[in-house]
């Protein structure tokens, strides 16, 4: 019997592979954002192609169905950041843009029978991507590209973005009461302040860029996890939340730059989350 390819590899492949075709865009040369948009064509089709098979060979799951649209969300977050690094997008939009992604996979670890993956989102993920491998394209053979074009571009994704996301709010309008239980508020800290407090840190970042999209990428993969907190573990994070927060803004009020507690975020995840996440890649290498 021939062994079939199992789809959550596919969606896990869009993700691990990711960070090449990122370091080749940061390369002055044309053959190698060449070789990058290819890459980052290629893993856009796992997008469509692991559902295809997870439907013909009758392997779908719900950690299957959770990493999907997580895998989607880290993929356009990544590139979108890089694309801000590289000057090839503007903040402004790729921020509200990024938020939309923040607040829906929030709403989905928490829903996530109300929070299907529609086709209207299908169509949004594909025309984000498309954009971001079209103006890598147009960039390298025109670099001076009129930004004003690029920028309504970008707002015209934000747009069909929120747009998207319509069909979410709706189906769960009325469960705010339940979403905001004291059992979720350790989650919403995790899965929603502190990814927009990363991407409004973003502009401070210099060197330590990377950190922000690896942090956010780590906060979403944490949503395919039940989250069960005691009251004391909470009030903990919420003081130590404060903490950093305040610490990065002295930073970036003192210095116009945010480092130290950057990169402590990212040694305390590391530490915190990583073992959950490499049990939920071993989890979906399982057949």
């Amino acid at each position: 019997m021939t062994k079939r390819i199992n789809p959550n590899l596919l969606t896990l492949l869009r993700v691990v592979c990711l960070p090449v075709p990122c370091l080749l865009l940061f390369i002055n040369s044309s053959i190698a954002k060449f070789i990058a948009m290819g890459l980052l064509l290629f893993l856009s089709l796992t997008d469509y192609f692991d559902g295809l098979l997870a439907r013909k060979y009758n392997q779908t799951s719900k950690l299957g169905a959770l990493l999907d649209p997580i895998a989607d969300k880290i993929f356009v977050t990544t590139i979108y950041l890089i694309m801000v690094k590289l000057d090839y997008f503007p903040f402004l939009p790729v921020f509200f843009l990024l938020l939309r992604e923040i607040l829906i996979s929030f709403l989905r670890s928490i829903l996530p029978q109300s929070m299907k993956v529609s086709l209207i989102a299908k169509f949004k993920t594909f025309f984000q991507m498309s954009l971001a491998v079209g103006v890598i394209f147009a960039k390298t053979l025109y670099p001076a590209l009129n930004p004003t074009l690029v920028e309504i571009l970008v707002w015209i994704v934000v747009l069909l973005s929120y747009l998207s996301g319509l069909k979410y709010i709706l189906r769960t309008i009325n469960k705010l009461d339940y979403i905001f239980q004291k059992q979720f508020q350790n989650k919403l800290l995790y899965e929603v302040f502190c990814p927009l407090l990363l991407l409004l840190s973003f502009p401070f970042t210099e060197n330590f860029f990377w950190v922000v999209p690896f942090l956010i990428g780590m906060l979403f993969l944490k949503g395919a996890n039940k989250l069960e907190t005691e009251k004391k573990e909470e009030r903990i994070t919420l003081l130590g939340f404060f903490l950093l927060s305040l610490a990065g803004m002295l930073e970036a009020i003192l210095w116009g730059k945010i480092k130290f507690s950057l990169l402590f975020l990212l040694f305390y995840l590391i530490l915190k989350e990583g073992i959950k996440s490499f049990n939920i890649i071993k989890e979906a290498f399982k057949f």
